[in-house]
């Protein structure tokens, strides 16, 4: 599955699948998830989510199966569907930080802000040193006017990745902004 050769992968794929053993074996299912990732490398999300589908209905204990079927979810924009996956990944694994991230993303994108907020927050608590939760703490908390909470997930930010920091001021700017006149 080298870049840029997705759709040759997708057909050894298929056709490996074609003489796969019946019922699946764990072959299948590592089959099944490796051709979820090819069509979703492809942009057909649809028929990515399909298939993970199928491989949740036939391994449903796998929290890592649920998590890739709620980011499949979630680049359709079935964010009712996608917060179904993603809450039965955190219940599987209660560690897995990237369906935390996930959840809090289907969370905001549904108003549900202070759902959202735990997530990324339980997110930042498994991945502390991981920007992306705390980038998105600093962004609701400015979207809300919440000038505190914003800043001390951005001075958070500022302790492992400045940079990202940094890209993060013109958002504070733009939500705080300061009175004309006054010293900085």
């Amino acid at each position: 599955m080298w870049a840029g050769h997705q759709s040759p992968a997708l057909a050894a794929l298929d056709r490996w699948l074609a003489d796969a053993p019946s019922p699946p074996t764990r072959a299948v299912h590592h089959a099944w998830a490796t051709r979820a990732h090819v069509l979703g490398g492809l942009g057909r999300w649809a028929e990515a989510c399909h298939q993970l589908a199928l491989l949740v209905a036939v391994v449903p204990d796998h929290a890592v199966h649920h998590f890739n079927w709620g980011y499949a979810l979630q680049q359709t924009h079935a964010w009712a569907s996608a917060e179904k996956a993603f809450r039965c990944a955190v219940r599987l694994s209660p560690r897995l930080d990237l369906a935390w991230y996930g959840l809090g993303d289907v969370l905001w994108q549904q108003g549900q802000w202070a759902e959202a907020e735990q997530a990324w927050v339980r997110q930042t608590e498994l991945q502390p040193f991981c920007p992306d939760g705390l980038v998105r703490l600093v962004r609701l908390h400015a979207d809300r006017g919440q000038w505190p909470q914003a800043e001390a997930y951005l001075d958070r930010l500022k302790t492992f990745d400045p940079q990202r920091a940094l890209d993060l001021e013109p958002v504070l700017q733009a939500a705080f902004p300061v009175p004309s006149g006054v010293c900085t």
